[in-house]
């Protein structure tokens, strides 16, 4: 019997208004949410996302999904990334805020009060409510309707019913402060309850909450159901290799620019490497694009250069995605990564990077022990110290320079926990304490 999630994001700033959140983020925190999902041996989710859109087809949307769902779902997820309103006159009730929303008028915004009246009309068995918006915590008293059929459920809110939310704008990337801590439980094993693989809900939000309040004044709340200490998922100690294409990983990285070369080659010809490229400088994809200061305080997005054009040929050469020689042609490999819409780029991918590292006398398990041994003896393991390490104890024969790229494939496929600092960690080995991102 498959679980059911349903992530809704929206990119309307929140906590800090001079920082709006970017769309991409809405989509990033989605996609890294349902690729962890994915990951899970135990459970079987069938996923339905709804980002940046109306309110109105938001409630439709969140409606269907929880009428599709809960007379087959063993776990209902709901999940909410964005901004929200509470009522001036009550400490319960939220608002959630899409789009085309009015802060000024409730009624344009989606009110919680509604999805826990479908949660009661279609009586889904244990649900998960997951809120990173500000006054998360308002919904509490509104999910007791659930008792009314002996539903259970475990509420997961960044703050309580007066609290605001934060982002975290501290890497490149801005994520919502307790998103990112959420995501880190499904591979820490600090998140796991004592002498067990076993994750349950409320150990899940305590290690969540653990470095939400190590990191800010923010303060996470939660409301048990009678779901808190039931199993959420067992964490595995290898990693899961999702099929797809992966939305998680970085649009500018060398995974998102090697799949946007296959794109353009699975339908075009070029006679040669340089009409490639000279058809990439004038259509300027974003994977393909670095910023140029043209001015003291304007920068503009340029397409790169042709000589760091012509690595990426390499590197797509060097795994077999293209052909060995002029004219950039893909491979049967190549082609089928692409295909039926990258359906199986992820793990075709992941094959190619394993072959690389086996040509070069390294497996996976060579940087899993390399990585866990740095962690154990509390070294930080980033590339140049797992290179140095696997250079003294393996004889590795690579350069630097495509080291580093291979990581962070293995990284993008999820091989590895890969983080937005250049640091690597594994997918969750017993014993190993792991730094967060």
């Amino acid at each position: 019997m498959a679980d059911h999630a349903i992530l809704i994001a929206n990119s309307v700033g929140y906590g800090d208004a001079g920082h709006p959140v970017p769309p991409a983020l809405a989509r990033t925190v989605a996609a890294e949410l349902e690729a962890r999902l994915e990951q899970l041996r135990n459970r079987s989710f069938r996923v339905t996302s709804i980002l940046n859109t109306t309110a109105q087809e938001a409630s439709a949307r969140i409606k269907e999904a929880i009428k599709k769902a809960s007379p087959k779902a063993d776990l209902l997820l709901i999940f909410y990334f964005g901004h929200a309103v509470r009522p001036i006159e009550s400490k319960e009730g939220l608002h959630l805020f899409f789009k085309d929303s009015n802060w000024l008028e409730l009624p344009t915004m989606v009110d919680f009060a509604d999805i826990t009246k479908w949660l009661l009309a279609y009586k889904p068995r244990s649900v998960a409510v997951t809120l990173d918006c500000c006054y998360a915590g308002a919904v509490a008293p509104q999910l007791r309707i659930l008792d009314d059929f002996g539903g259970k459920y475990f509420l997961m809110a960044s703050v309580p019913h007066k609290g605001k939310a934060q982002v975290d704008y501290g890497d490149d990337q801005p994520i919502g402060r307790f998103s990112k801590y959420l995501l880190d439980a499904f591979t820490s094993p600090a998140a796991r309850t004592p002498l067990s693989t076993h994750v349950t809900f409320q150990s899940f939000f305590d290690f969540a909450e653990g470095g939400v309040r190590s990191t800010s004044k923010q303060q996470p709340f939660a409301k048990d159901g009678g779901l808190g200490n039931q199993t959420f998922f067992e964490q595995s100690l290898d990693a899961r290799v999702p099929s797809s294409l992966r939305h998680a990983a970085p649009k500018k990285s060398s995974y998102f620019k090697l799949h946007s070369l296959l794109i353009t080659l699975h339908t075009q010809e070029f006679r040669t490497d340089h009409a490639l490229y000279k058809h990439i400088e004038a259509r300027t994809p974003k994977e393909f694009l670095t910023p140029v200061q043209i001015a003291k305080n304007l920068v503009e997005y340029r397409a790169i250069g042709e000589d760091a054009f012509d690595t990426y040929l390499y590197l797509a050469r060097t795994l077999g995605l293209l052909r060995p020689a002029p004219p950039p042609r893909p491979t049967d490999l190549g082609h089928s990564m692409v295909s039926s819409g990258g359906a199986a780029f992820n793990s075709k991918l992941f094959e190619a990077v394993l072959r690389i590292w086996q040509s070069r006398g390294i497996d996976l398990q060579d940087l899993h022990n390399t990585i866990g041994q740095r962690l154990r003896n509390n070294g930080i393991p980033d590339v140049d110290s797992i290179y140095l390490d696997l250079y003294v104890t393996r004889s590795l024969r690579m350069s630097k320079e495509l080291f580093k790229v291979m990581l962070d494939l293995t990284g993008y496929v999820g091989a590895l926990r890969y983080t937005r600092r250049h640091t690597f960690f594994l997918p969750g080995v017993p014993g190993l304490s792991e730094a967060s991102t």
